[in-house]
């Protein structure tokens, strides 16, 4: 059989996809062939054969690349895989947390029980939730006694029911029982072994010891909770046949976060609740704090951001990254900052070693005209997140904290459409979806400013958009009168504690005005019917818990006030307005169109 010598020709070894490996091999087809095989049309049987070849290939190279990809921390998608990874730097996914609260409770007028009146850890109240309409039932974590009819209470109550499971050890090392339940609130989980003293979860076997009564709690992919024992060296076994109870509370996570004085009833009655005789007795709630912290399960972004913030800053607060890492660990805090006096854009002596933080997430965007939201808030504010910050900085730091203010942005744009091959009205809403992706709460943080070249990056880059032009820029409808926003337009510059909004909030109409006041924290004037921005709202907070307050918010009561406004003109060639095009000003007779004010 002859042989011949082939060419050497360069091999991409990048090329992964099923196109180029095919275009390269039918390239090399003729070389590798002699010239015998010539006929490289897709009719011929032999090309069919290498393309079902291809086919597999770029599948096989498909599912290498997503190993790969997998292994590696910031690459990894899969929810299995990430938290794999973050156990080896020690930090483990949140689950579902119950949201806290106290509830404040006294004999009912009327009654005559035999004092003192014993209210058992896990009695129940019930609350109505004002988002999903649905019964909420919250526990007490303690028990009290009521000594007589004045007497009153303040109980804590964490939201979600008791359960209990229990498992028989087979005495072998590093034992994993899985519960049977789900969205349960891992930090309740209680374990006893033959009904002995709890143990004690720890969040690493690392420094227990064969004798250590220690336990750890894991969660998977798909949120089921499993508890962990030691291999007898770190931590020890449970001996063979012994009874392990687990208690948690299982919660309705975000959900269970209610309004000052939300919850209003008890479920429970004797022996939860009786007097000295053991007889039932009822009580009543003079008034129940509002509950906060409670969050659904971790996304993956934030616990890979959350870990390595806390990785880095070993779970002191010091730098400004530090107290970020901390503040976004609580459940229920998405987006956090930091900053100190010389961050400020005029330092103040008065803020030598104070460090200002601001937080906020999802749950609360509504807070600033929903009193249930701002309770629960500021709730979250100063029960949780105040007190982990306090306990981690230096004793000579000083901590306040700004309410975090959400910036209505109202834009105007002239766009050029050729309407022959593009309809307009879905150029127009691509245009506004564009934007209003780019400025979603997920993709920005604290301070973003508004800048004119990224809208008309946005604006341009919509297929079907000829040309762009941004005609206003402000914090006020374009109808406002008068119109305060700066012509030309300007980039908006935010202050640390600021997040621009893009988006338009519909306000159910009523019959008359609407007047929520909660004094002295939150007042709000709804009227009839309108579009409102996140900020159109008067906030007070005379406690001083927040050192900058939002103010001055002014209604837009027109339904027609949409936060981007979008018209085109079919001519597609760009108008040349005077001053030169925006942007790109004429520099020997033109002032800058577009600039920014700081």
């Amino acid at each position: 059989m002859a042989t011949g010598t082939y060419p050497l020709t360069k091999v991409n070894y990048i090329s992964k996809d099923f196109l180029t490996l095919r275009d390269e091999l039918l390239q090399r087809l003729p070389i590798i062939t002699n010239g015998k095989w010539s006929n490289l049309n897709e009719s011929d049987p032999g090309i069919a054969m290498l393309e079902v070849f291809m086919s597999m290939v770029d599948n096989l190279l498909f599912y290498q690349d997503m190993m790969a990809q997998e292994v590696y921390l910031p690459t990894a998608r899969q929810r299995n895989n990430v938290i794999k990874l973050l156990r080896l730097i020690g930090y483990e996914f949140n689950s579902v947390t119950a949201s806290v609260g106290t509830v404040t409770v006294g004999a009912e007028v009327g009654s005559t029980p035999i004092y003192p009146i014993t209210i058992l850890k896990g009695t129940q109240f019930s609350a109505q939730s004002s988002t999903t309409n649905q019964t909420l039932v919250f526990t007490t974590t303690q028990s009290s006694t009521l000594s007589s009819p004045s007497d009153t209470k303040t109980i804590p109550v964490i939201q979600g029911t008791n359960t209990t499971e229990t498992f028989t050890s087979d005495g072998s090392p590093s034992q994993r029982f899985s519960m049977s339940n789900t969205s349960i609130d891992k930090s309740t989980v209680v374990v006893k072994v033959n009904n002995s003293l709890p143990w004690t979860m720890v969040a690493s076997f690392f420094e227990s010891t064969y004798t250590s009564t220690h336990f750890k709690v894991e969660i998977d992919e798909f949120s089921r909770v499993s508890v962990l024992f030691g291999d007898g060296q770190f931590g020890q076994i449970p001996n063979i046949d012994a009874t392990i109870q687990v208690d948690y509370v299982i919660t309705d996570a975000a959900n269970g976060n209610v309004g000052k004085n939300a919850i209003s009833r008890i479920i429970s009655s004797s022996p939860f609740v009786s007097d000295n005789t053991g007889n039932n007795v009822r009580i009543a709630i003079s008034s129940s704090e509002a509950t906060a912290g409670g969050a659904d399960i971790e996304s993956i972004e934030h616990a890979k951001q959350t870990a390595l913030g806390l990785l880095f800053g070993l779970r002191r607060a010091l730098s400004r990254q530090d107290y970020m890492a901390l503040a976004t660990s609580i459940p229920g805090v998405e987006k956090a900052i930091a900053w100190g006096e010389n961050e400020e854009i005029n330092p103040d002596y008065r803020l030598f070693n104070k460090v200002r933080v601001s937080f906020l997430s999802k749950i609360f965007l509504d807070m600033y005209y929903n009193p249930v939201s701002r309770a629960s808030y500021r709730s979250l504010r100063d029960n949780q997140v105040k007190n982990l910050l306090l306990s981690r900085m230096p004793v000579t730091t000083r901590l306040s904290f700004i309410d975090p203010l959400i910036i209505d942005c109202f834009a105007t744009f002239t766009i050029g459409i050729n309407t022959t091959s593009n309809d307009p009205n879905v150029v127009i809403d691509t245009v506004k979806s564009n934007i209003l992706e780019f400025y979603d709460f997920d993709n920005i943080d604290f301070g973003k400013d508004i800048r004119i070249s990224d809208l008309l990056g946005i604006v341009n880059k919509t297929e079907g958009v000829a040309w762009g032009i941004l005609n206003r820029l402000g914090k006020t409808p374009p109808n406002n009168i008068p119109d305060d926003a700066p012509y030309p337009p300007v980039d908006m510059i935010l202050n640390k504690w600021e997040i621009p909004s893009f988006n338009d909030i519909n306000v159910t109409p009523s019959t008359t005005a609407n007047t929520i006041k909660t004094v002295p924290y939150l007042q709000v004037v709804i009227p009839l019917s309108t579009t409102i921005g996140m900020n159109d709202i008067s906030v007070i907070n005379p406690d001083e818990q927040s050192n900058a307050l939002s103010n001055a918010f002014i209604y837009y009561p027109s339904p027609n006030d949409k936060h981007i406004t979008v018209n085109y003109t079919t001519t597609t060639d760009q108008p040349t307005p005077s001053g030169g095009y925006y942007g790109s000003p004429d520099p020997e007779s033109d002032s800058p169109v577009y600039t920014s004010s700081i």
